[in-house]
């Protein structure tokens, strides 16, 4: 058989064409196809995954992907808390300081998870997308925008300019636009600080030999790092993966809730009057005690599991979720932490974030960033409630629908107006985040 031409090269001249492959599934049909380029591969695989990496995962978002993958290892290494807290700090001096990575080596075991962990982040981020653009889609026939003297009247509009507020045009073709670079930063930067949360507070690192984290507001430090609008991303990742989860729920769910309840404890014949409500009731229960046990616990998984386990045909979920549905370990909840988080700023300085605060109670009202870096602040105004809003409300739908990634131009010209849910753009400026004083420093 005549060799293949590119296995005429010297290994030289492979390294550099292994170090510039443009995805995942170039470099793999690559080496399948040259045994030369595989021998490359093999002798030198974490510095091609790891080239590679760097041109699929957002500058600005290379430093927390990593520190997500090294949080995921520290409890093989039996961590403690001063561990953990001089990992995080750690982590905070790089993404201030935004320290070049480029020339730093990394070992394979970072490498690989480092893969995988960007394949299942785009799976989610590609799943995300298209439940947006759908939405969007749905709304776009009854998308309107006309002049209005108040924001309530459901316009997309700018700020006040001589007492009126300006409305904008619709650019329908935007609304369900590829992600611009700018939101797939975004999207990726808070998966992988979605990630990095649920390592460091994940059950394993909690029973590793003793507890870290004791109390709810411990949480509170990893959160106080970050700006309004960053918290508020998280907030989006983890309404999606409760939304993602509990559509998964619906396709195992007769395994779960078909199980053996006790019969009401009511008298011989009293029994066939009352059993068909009193099992109704009870398998009702069931269902949402087990739907709530199913979301906190797949919650808790990383983003390479979930990302295994949502793939898996029914049976096969069953099986591997089966053993672990009543999982009772202390889940340190982003929302729940989220809550506590706010709660305790407000009571140390009522007037840094009281708007902020205030927004929440109102429930419509959402920061938002337009570009990556934090330039160009403004406020997203909520408001109405129609079908295409689901039963957890205008909040929950809209922070699952990823709102907080999209750019300021999207947000404009998207379906949230008219019939539909109305979005109002209300700018305004709001200055970098400097939390209280008082706030307990990493120690």
């Amino acid at each position: 058989m005549e060799r293949n031409h590119f296995d005429r090269l010297s290994a030289e001249l492979i390294t550099p064409i292994l170090l510039e492959l443009p995805t995942t599934q170039t470099l793999y049909s690559l080496i399948r196809a040259s045994p030369k380029a595989y021998q490359v591969f093999l002798a030198s695989k974490e510095t091609i995954l790891i080239s590679l990496m760097r041109r699929r995962i957002r500058p600005a978002a290379f430093i927390d992907a990593l520190a997500a993958v090294q949080a995921s290892q520290l409890k093989d290494v039996g961590p403690d808390r001063k561990a953990v807290l001089a990992f995080l700090r750690t982590y905070e001096n790089k993404r201030h300081k935004t320290v070049e990575q480029k020339g730093q080596h990394y070992s394979l075991p970072i490498a690989v998870p480092l893969c995988q962990l960007y394949q299942s982040t785009q799976y989610f981020i590609e799943d995300l997308t298209s439940r947006s653009n759908y939405y969007l889609r749905r709304c776009r026939d009854t998308a309107f925008v006309q002049n209005h003297t108040s924001p309530q009247d459901g316009c997309i509009v700018l700020p006040k300019s001589n007492g009126l507020w300006r409305s904008h045009p619709i650019d329908r073709d935007h609304c369900y636009a590829p992600l611009s670079d700018v939101e797939e930063g975004r999207l990726q930067r808070a998966f992988f600080r979605y990630e990095l949360y649920t390592n460091i507070f994940s059950s394993d690192m909690e029973y590793s030999g003793e507890k870290l984290w004791e109390l709810p507001s411990d949480s509170h430090f990893f959160l106080e790092n970050y700006q309004q609008w960053e918290i508020e991303e998280l907030a989006c990742v983890e309404d999606y993966r409760c939304s993602l989860l509990s559509n998964s729920f619906d396709r195992i769910e007769s395994s779960f809730v078909g199980i053996q309840l006790p019969e009401p404890p009511l008298e011989p014949a009293a029994i066939t009057s009352f059993r068909s409500y009193e099992r109704s009731a009870a398998l009702r229960e069931a269902k949402f005690q087990i739907h709530s046990l199913y979301t906190d616990y797949l919650s808790n998984l990383s983003l390479p599991f979930l990302h295994h386990a949502l793939r898996l045909d029914r049976l096969n979920m069953q099986r591997e979720m089966s053993s672990h549905i009543y999982y009772d370990g202390q889940k340190r909840s982003l929302s729940t932490a989220l809550e506590g988080f706010w709660k305790e700023m407000s009571r140390k300085d009522s007037n840094l974030i009281h708007n902020y605060i205030h927004a929440v109670a109102r429930n419509n009202l959402f920061p938002f960033k337009d570009t990556i870096d934090g330039s160009n602040e403004g406020w997203l105004c909520v408001y109405g409630n129609t079908h295409f809003v689901s039963p957890h409300g205008i909040r929950h739908t809209t922070r699952s629908l990823g709102y907080a990634f999209w750019d300021s131009k999207r947000l404009r010209n998207s379906g949230f107006v008219g019939p539909g849910l109305v979005g109002i753009e209300a700018r305004c400026q709001i200055k970098k985040n400097v939390w209280p004083s008082t706030t307990a420093p990493l120690v």
